[in-house]
Order: C-alpha cells, then sequence, then structure tokens
C-alpha cells in the first residue's frame, strides 16, 4: 500500500525537540579562548599563545599598529623561535662576557638555546660569528656533532663552520664562519624572492641534509631561522646551522613529534 507523503514523514522521522543556544558576548580572543578551548599539554598551551598574539597583530583595528605581512615571518608562531626565551643578554652584557681578545660588532640573532653576534678578532680583525648559549642550556652535545662534521669536511657541503670552541662564564660558546643574517631577516626584506634565489637556497639546504643523512643524522629543526646566509660571498651561499636538537637515526620511532609544528608536514 502506498503511503502518502505525510504519512511517510510520520513513520521515518521523529519530532525534534527544539532547542535554544544562548551566544554569549565576549570582549577580547583571550576571554574566548579561555571559556572554550582546552590545551593538553605546555608545548600547546604556548602555540596556542603566540598564535592569539598573532592574531592580535594582524587585525588591530589602529593600522599604525597592525603588522605587515614582512612582520608576520618574525612572529614566534611563525619563527617557531619560543615566547618565553629566558633573559637574553643585552650588547652590554655580551661585550662583559666576551674574551679581550674579542670586539662586539653587532647582535644578530636570539633564539631558543641561544644569542648569535658578530665579532671581530683584535689579533687578525677577522670578523666571525658567534653563538653564546644561555646559562641554563648544555651545548656539548651539538659541540661533539659540530666537530664530528668538521672532521669530514662538511662545511663544503653547506653545513655552518665551527671554527673553534670558547668557554665564558654561561657556558661554551661556538665560534662559527663570519654570517649575514638567516632567511627569516633575509625574507623580511627581499620578499618575494626570485626563482633563482629559491633554487639556489632549496639546492644548497638539500645538500647540507644529504650529508647529513650519510651521517645517519636527523637535524629535526629545519627553519628559516636555521638556515644562514654567508657574509661578503659573490653569490647567494647558505649554511645550516644550529644541531642542539638533532637526532641519531637509530634514536628515531614512529610517531615522535620532531619538527617544529610550524614546520611539520602532515601526512
Amino acid at each position: 500500500m502506498k503511503q502518502t507523503d505525510e504519512e511517510y514523514l510520520e513513520s521515518h522521522f521523529k519530532e525534534f525537540e527544539v532547542q535554544t543556544f544562548y551566544t554569549e558576548s565576549f570582549t577580547s580572543l583571550e576571554e574566548l579562548v579561555e571559556t572554550f578551548v582546552e590545551v593538553n599539554n605546555q608545548q600547546e598551551s604556548e602555540d596556542l599563545d603566540a598564535f592569539i598574539d598573532l592574531l592580535i597583530c594582524m587585525l588591530h583595528v589602529d593600522g599604525e599598529k597592525r603588522i605587515t605581512p614582512a612582520q608576520i615571518l618574525e612572529q614566534p608562531f611563525i619563527s617557531g623561535i619560543s615566547i618565553n626565551i629566558l633573559n637574553p643578554l643585552t650588547s652590554d652584557e655580551i661585550k662583559d662576557i666576551l674574551p679581550r681578545k674579542y670586539s662586539f660588532i653587532k647582535l644578530q640573532a636570539t633564539g631558543q638555546f641561544g644569542q648569535v653576534f658578530k665579532c671581530e678578532s683584535k689579533h687578525n680583525q677577522k670578523v666571525h660569528s658567534f653563538k653564546l648559549p644561555y646559562s641554563h642550556h648544555n651545548m656539548e652535545k651539538e659541540a661533539q656533532l659540530l666537530r664530528r662534521m668538521m672532521c669530514k669536511g662538511l662545511e663544503d657541503q653547506h653545513i655552518v663552520q665551527c671554527m673553534a670552541f670558547i668557554k665564558t662564564r654561561l657556558g661554551k660558546a661556538f665560534i662559527y664562519e663570519n654570517l649575514d643574517m638567516n632567511l627569516t631577516q633575509f625574507m623580511a626584506t627581499n620578499c618575494p624572492l626570485t626563482l633563482g634565489d629559491v633554487r639556489s637556497i632549496v639546492q644548497q639546504t638539500a645538500t647540507a641534509l644529504k650529508s647529513l643523512k650519510c651521517m645517519r643524522v636527523i637535524h629535526t629543526e629545519v627553519t628559516l631561522d636555521h638556515v644562514w646566509l654567508c657574509a661578503q660571498t659573490a653569490r647567494l651561499e647558505v649554511k645550516l646551522t644550529d644541531f642542539q636538537s638533532s637526532i641519531h637515526s637509530k634514536s628515531a620511532e614512529p610517531g615522535m613529534k620532531l619538527q617544529n609544528v610550524n614546520y611539520r608536514i602532515i601526512l
């Protein structure tokens, strides 16, 4: 027996209760997040805070306070640099820590494990970039890996050349070759990059990663901040730096979260 439309609907669909939803009003993004978002760990909480800060800077109603696309690259959520860096040193404090045979030139970058700055040797006037750790970070693991790489001559494979190590009251500092700026800083003033520059950067970075693969080393933190341009070179030349988070391939396990979340490929 054929049912009418009304009979079919009555037999197949139950009557739905009508519910009323109330939209709460919020005075800020932070208040909205605190009300509805649950975080599971400290890292996720820091990432969320950095993301909210980025949104506020991007959406500011005052055009003078709103950040530009170039400045977005420098924001902690995009750059991957922790927003909780503990007590970075001032230029005067760095000068006080440096051995007397070096003259401080300028601070170049502040990262999660330490700071990079440029100095000149008073003995031969050669310019080098220094990496100085924060007092709470032990850099011995990275120092040992750099020694191995320099013994294999990997500075010719676009791995940063570490000239020497010096002791400071904050720990072991690294003396690098003369570096100019990292890719974050370079792209902030040179966007968009030419295809030729993109090709050079990709080729050289891939060469560095290939050399690490031969050593069975995983960098785990390849970001724009850890690829640096060499200073005073006729062509665009980059070097891969910062191996503090590197691991041996035999230590890698499925499911490990290694790469900074902002640069991670999700498959």
